[in-house]
């Protein structure tokens, strides 16, 4: 669960002394929600992973008193023990999702803001030092954009297989809880063999009238 690691690298990005309080609060506290939102998400995707590593084939361990998921044989136990946990992982993505771009978008302002502070220093040597430095905050964010993505896309790779693992014990659900007798309609009911056994004396009563009955359109 490698998603905490988006946070890393953000630190330098320096705060100057001239940068307007308000930009400087803005992107401090986007990449703070980002932070608390990949620990949320941690929390949540790895709540699912133990579920996923004790579902059939893992090889988590419980104790005695506490069956592991994979011993649960009815699906809907099983489903209770699921739907919180994937409800969590769906919500902290869409968090997760919301924090980083919130994140980026206080960022763009803040270097708006910050470029062109610069740009009004006059004093060339004062003004150097200035660029100097929004260079290097800019390539620390830059750093750390990357690293969100990575991540991001990382959760969302894990998200789809929570997806399928859903999708898989619903269809388990609906299996479980459909009602079908494979057995029944497999032999003709008995009225039709009975009535079937006496077909040919019917048919040969019928014969018989037949021959003796004459045509209603013969003239007697």
């Amino acid at each position: 669960m490698i998603v905490a690691a988006v946070v890393i690298g953000y630190g330098g990005l320096a705060v100057y002394e001239a940068v307007t309080q308000t930009e400087a609060a803005r992107v401090s506290a986007s990449v703070q929600l980002a932070e608390n939102q990949a620990e949320n998400m941690n929390r949540a995707l790895g709540s699912v992973s133990v579920f996923a590593d004790e579902s059939p084939g893992g090889n988590a361990s419980q104790t005695e008193s506490q069956p592991t998921i994979s011993e649960t044989s009815d699906i809907d136990t099983l489903i209770d023990h699921w739907e919180p946990l994937y409800k969590d992982a769906k919500l902290a993505y869409v968090k997760f999702e919301a924090a980083i771009d919130n994140a980026k978008t206080s960022a763009i302002r803040y270097f708006t803001a910050q470029r062109e502070l610069t740009e009004s220093i006059t004093n060339p040597a004062t003004k150097a030092q200035a660029q100097q430095d929004d260079d290097r905050d800019w390539a620390l964010y830059r750093k750390w954009e990357s690293q969100a993505d990575s991540a991001l896309a990382k959760a969302q790779a894990i998200g789809t297989q929570l997806d399928d693992m859903d999708a898989v014990l619903r269809k388990l659900e609906l299996r479980t809880d459909f009602v079908f007798d494979a057995s029944s309609f497999q032999e003709i009911p008995a009225a039709i063999s009975e009535l079937n056994a006496e077909l040919g004396e019917f048919r040969a009563a019928s014969e018989s009238i037949r021959a003796v009955t004459a045509s209603p359109f013969e003239a007697n």
